[in-house]
């Protein structure tokens, strides 16, 4: 469930729904697939994926992030970043005591085995990759895909984008100041207070690392036919390509029904990877009985998820088995870091906190 601003957003980025010149093709947005459902929905590289690394031992000491100042971008004096991922934001989300908390939700959901790696290096090479708009040139320099944070996640940031071009970054995901809930975060969330941070960050990784890695796997598209898409159709009753508007327009039977009629089939999946994660991690355990969330996916604690969506759960519980070619975060997060300082896997980044 996504901000008006994201869903916006996420909607130029995936299916080249609008004629930006940074729009890419793969994205957790409004429409990821299109409407017409291309198979090539995200943005993969010519790379050869690598066999996932066995993890280090894991790190006990919180982590700060580091703020600098940011030249050249009106309004979004502010930068830091996690494990080379720039997120840019305004004085007044500065100020607020949010920022190590999004930073540290964002290094937690990379590294969730707090080993100072991110722990899929396929997912680490595709968000790192700098973007490069589609009929650029051979010489055009890549953009740093990045988290844009304003002061409300409703503030229309384009001009911000289109200035961030110039000085080499794309806002790959927005999250808002007023989403951002450190007292209601991981596990402490409720039905009525939830922080939206984990959610947002992880549309970003799993829109630029997971789907554009293993697009048999994650791809998002109509076309894909992925195991995510496949699993889906299954919660949503049948395949469906057009959202209905009302829950009535899906099946008795259906446990996943989304009736945002902007979030179209690649949108859709996207979300509903979300909802695995939040029901697998035990993040959504205390939303049940709010008719909010149970109206768009029923199975909020890990046991009914485990089962009912069979298919969904194997997704996460073989990458916590680790007997799955990816890995995808499993244990909740919830603004606390504890991943060593350095990590020690050759040519991989560090999470650049202290």
């Amino acid at each position: 469930m996504k901000s008006n601003t994201t869903l916006y957003l996420l909607a130029l980025l995936i299916g080249g729904v609008l004629s930006l010149p940074s729009a890419p093709t793969g994205g957790a947005g409004t429409d990821p697939g299109g409407s017409g459902g291309s198979s090539t929905t995200t943005t993969t590289t010519t790379k050869k994926n690598v066999a996932m690394p066995k993890p280090y031992t894991a790190c006990t000491s919180n982590s700060t992030f580091p703020v600098k100042k940011l030249t050249g971008l009106k309004g979004y004096p502010w930068i830091m970043e996690v494990f080379g991922i720039p997120l840019i934001t305004t004085t007044k989300f500065k100020e607020s005591g949010k920022l190590n908390h999004v930073a540290s939700i964002l290094a937690a959901l990379l590294d969730n085995d707090n080993d100072g790696c991110i722990d899929d290096p396929n997912v680490e090479r595709n968000i790192l990759e700098k973007y490069v708009p589609a009929g650029a040139s051979s010489t055009t320099i890549g953009l740093k895909k990045t988290v844009i944070l304003p002061d409300n996640a409703d503030i229309s940031t384009d001009a911000a984008s289109i200035a961030a071009e110039k000085l080499g970054y794309f806002f790959g995901q927005t999250l808002g100041k007023g989403e951002t809930i450190p007292k209601c975060s991981g596990l402490k969330g409720t039905k009525t207070c939830v922080d939206a941070a984990i959610e947002e960050l992880l549309h970003f990784v799993q829109n630029f690392g997971h789907s554009s890695a293993y697009n048999t796997v994650f791809g998002v598209g109509w076309n894909d036919k992925s195991k995510l898409t496949k699993a889906m159709d299954i919660a949503r009753g049948k395949r469906i390509q057009t959202t209905p508007a009302k829950l009535s327009g899906y099946p008795k039977k259906a446990w996943y029904t989304y009736t945002d009629t902007t979030c179209e089939y690649g949108c859709q999946s996207m979300e509903y990877l979300w909802w695995g994660y939040c029901s697998y991690s035990g993040v959504c355990a205390n939303r049940s009985g709010n008719t909010q969330y149970t109206e768009e996916f029923k199975l909020l604690k890990k046991a009914d998820l485990k089962k009912t969506d069979k298919a969904l759960y194997k997704l996460y519980s073989d990458s916590e088995a680790k007997t799955a070619s990816y890995r995808l975060p499993t244990k909740p997060v919830d603004g606390t870091y504890l991943g060593c300082k350095t990590c020690k896997r050759t040519g991989a980044k560090s999470h650049g906190g202290t």
